[in-house]
């Protein structure tokens, strides 16, 4: 007599075919898209892509920071079980590096900025040139004085976090660490009731 088998067997990552970075991180995507829910699998991983695997060390790429914080604080731990999971490897090393050409691009021309800067100052040394002024925060000064008119009840350790609004959190706490420069002007939107002014006042 013949029997069936109707479970799901995993794909097999040890053949060449599949043991490329690109189809083990489709794999792993494959496994987290199962685990999470549908809106953070496509905020959070939708952009992402691999740029090596080798030896339970993975290079993945981002679109930008604030992507790259939230993998390596919120997701690391489950990242590093479904490569476990796909390669049988033991993962030591999981490293998350932006892929955008554009800010490769402009991180690129910045470097080539500041070394004809350092150039021009070795030269006409009676010239300094303020680098560090022009990269000061526009209005950093006044933040102190705004926060005087802030109600103190509210703060981010009596702020309810709930699946509805993590990710809104997460761009609150990027503003306070980074006033100025991260996220500015940040816009939150809600029905009634639902903690804005608490979260914004925190």
């Amino acid at each position: 007599m013949s029997h069936t088998n109707d479970s799901v067997v995993a794909p097999d990552v040890s053949s060449s075919a599949a043991s490329t970075p690109e189809s083990i991180w489709q794999a792993v995507l494959g496994e987290l898209e199962l685990s999470i829910s549908k809106a953070n699998f496509t905020t959070w991983f939708k952009s992402t892509s691999i740029l090596r695997y080798e030896r339970g060390e993975a290079v993945i790429l981002v679109p930008n920071m604030f992507t790259r914080n939230w993998l390596q604080n919120k997701y690391h731990k489950d990242i590093s079980k479904a490569l476990q999971n796909v390669t049988g490897e033991r993962i030591t090393k999981i490293s998350y590096e932006l892929h955008s050409q554009a800010e490769a691009v402009e991180e690129q021309h910045k470097k080539m900025e500041e070394e004809k800067l350092r150039e021009e100052q070795s030269t006409r040394a009676s010239i300094p040139v303020p680098v560090a002024t022009m990269r000061t925060p526009i209005g950093s000064p006044s933040i102190p004085n705004a926060t005087t008119a802030l109600n103190s009840k509210y703060s981010f350790e009596n702020l309810v976090v709930g699946a509805n609004n993590e990710l809104a959190i997460a761009a609150a706490r990027a503003v306070t660490k980074n006033p100025g420069t991260m996220y500015n002007p940040l816009f939150i939107y809600g029905g009634v009731g639902l903690g804005k002014t608490h979260l914004i006042q925190s």
